[in-house]
């Protein structure tokens, strides 16, 4: 093609896309409000974000941001919502890494793909975890609570916030690599599985920093421990697993999903939202105290974490025989 006919060409295109752009209306997006699917219950740290950028993404749009809970089944209800929905901009889905890296492994079929039935968005956060017990529980280490393991195998129970979440597959990771074994008590949602960890009825838990450091501070439940590969800036005097448990890291990360046909223009528009969000100082202020890191960029890093944690998640659930009952 001549140096003339690109021009040509590409004066064509310019003019193809206007109407397209008309069409999915990003130039005005939103102009009316916008449902935030929230595939969790209430009470637990997917809830606790998505209600806090529901209102900072009010502010920036001018148009209100509510959250529609659809809680239940690891978050497979709520994201098949949200892959079914329309994709004209006006539903977005938080995602976490349970739903869209763990549960492909866990169940042998699913009503939505993980890479096909989404647009990823944006990176929002990582949160640092807590390794808990109940404080009758006689352990106030990793490694004691390990050498508890081994000396009553199967006495020792874990709960969760249910099949397939992050806390079920981080503790059997645990369970795995300090080879003991503690049965699994799943909750509907940390709603309900923490009030269980603090009245005794399950003995350990691992659960975001965010929605249980009342309840440390409180002395209804101990904390022995971080789960990430370095300690936490916000709680020093924690250790990490991995100085117990050499090799054992966990973090949970939390993003943000629209349907997968939606308008390329429609999910950047909703993209540079986001980052502006995470930008402002006191919302990054908010993430810390919450022991919470702001993430953000384009939609290709979202979608290449999203690959390599199937990958590593895949291999958790095959080497701990995990299975969603």
């Amino acid at each position: 093609m001549t140096r003339i006919g690109r021009v040509v060409y590409s004066i064509i295109l310019a003019l193809m896309a206007v109407p397209v752009a008309a069409q999915t209306g990003a130039g005005n997006y939103p102009t009316k409000p916008v449902r935030f699917i929230c595939p969790f219950p209430p009470g637990g740290l997917n809830d606790l974000l998505a209600r806090y950028f529901a209102q900072r993404l009010t502010d920036a749009f001018g148009q209100q941001v509510f959250v529609d809970n659809r809680g239940g089944a690891a978050g497979i209800i709520g994201a098949e919502a949200g892959a079914r929905a329309a994709p004209d901009g006006y539903t977005i889905t938080m995602a976490n890494l349970s739903m869209l890296t763990i549960n492909p492994s866990l169940y042998a079929k699913l009503p939505y793909d993980s890479m096909r039935d989404f647009a990823h968005v944006i990176e929002l956060a990582e949160s640092i975890n807590l390794l808990l017990v109940h404080p009758s529980l006689p352990v106030k280490s990793v490694k004691e609570l390990i050498a508890l393991g081994k000396a009553r195998p199967g006495a020792l129970n874990f709960g969760s916030p249910g099949i397939g979440t992050p806390g079920h597959l981080a503790t059997e990771l645990m369970n795995t690599m300090a080879g003991i074994r503690m049965y699994h008590v799943p909750y509907k949602g940390s709603g309900a599985g923490i009030p269980a960890l603090i009245s005794g009825e399950s003995q350990v838990y691992i659960e975001p920093v965010a929605t249980v450091i009342q309840h440390v501070q409180s002395g209804r439940t101990r904390a022995l421990a971080v789960t990430s590969a370095r300690r936490a800036a916000t709680l020093p005097a924690l250790p990490t697993v991995a100085e117990s448990l050499p090799g054992y890291e966990f973090t949970s990360w939390y993003g943000i999903l629209m349907p997968a046909a939606t308008p390329r223009p429609l999910v950047l528009r909703v993209n540079e939202a986001i980052n502006r969000v995470l930008a402002q100082a006191e919302v990054k202020d908010y993430l810390e105290k919450q022991a919470m890191v702001p993430l953000g960029g384009v939609p290709e890093t979202f979608t290449a974490r999203i690959k390599n944690e199937m990958v590593r998640w895949g291999k958790v659930v095959k080497d701990t025989g995990a299975k969603a009952e």
